[in-house]
């Protein structure tokens, strides 16, 4: 009994069972039905016609498998695309970490350290800190749409959030009504 693994490709996929049924790369006119995909693998990374890679645990019982990749072809890239709205979380990267002038400051997100081009919104983590003023405010979203706003309300105090910031253009901008400092995390993105 040796274990062996196998290219296949996505004919269909039941999200509820977790199962898929996929054809062989070796015999495209095999199917194999209610096939379990592993537990790490992503449910929106199962689109049909994206490539596959199959555990057998037996290489003689086409019955004893699971899926445990899925993936795009690697030559043509022909699956469709992800649906919107799907969160990916990356490691976290340091994106800003600089004073900040009073007005706007644009931050480009979308290309940068695993970030798609074509991410809609980022995940952030951002520590303001404002030295000179009591009422600082720094607000960080698309430009000309504001999607989160921190108040900082006392001097020398340093503030901590997470949000989701919507991109335009592949940017976002801070805002900052004093001059100040701050150090900006992203940990994820939403295509």
């Amino acid at each position: 009994m040796a274990q062996i693994i196998k290219r296949g490709f996505i004919a269909s996929f039941n999200p509820a069972a977790y199962t898929c049924s996929i054809y062989l790369m070796e015999a495209q006119t095999v199917t194999l039905d209610n096939v379990p995909v592993a537990l790490h693998v992503d449910n929106t990374s199962m689109l049909t016609g994206a490539y596959c890679a199959i555990l057998f645990f037996d290489e003689h019982n086409l019955n004893d498998a699971v899926v445990i990749a899925a993936y795009a072809s690697p030559t043509s890239g022909s699956i469709p695309a992800y649906k919107l709205g799907r969160v990916a979380f990356i490691p976290k990267y340091k994106i800003y970490d600089a004073s900040l002038p009073v007005g706007t400051t644009t931050v480009t997100a979308a290309g940068v350290s695993n970030i798609p081009g074509a991410a809609n919104a980022v995940l952030c983590n951002i520590a303001y800190i404002c030295s000179s003023s009591a009422s600082a405010t720094l607000s960080i979203g698309p430009t000309g749409a504001p999607t989160c706003t921190m108040n900082v309300q006392a001097t020398n105090k340093e503030i901590d959030m997470s949000c989701t910031v919507p991109l335009s253009s592949g940017q976002f901008v801070l805002n900052a009504s004093i001059a100040s400092y701050a150090t900006v995390y992203i940990y994820g993105y939403i295509m």
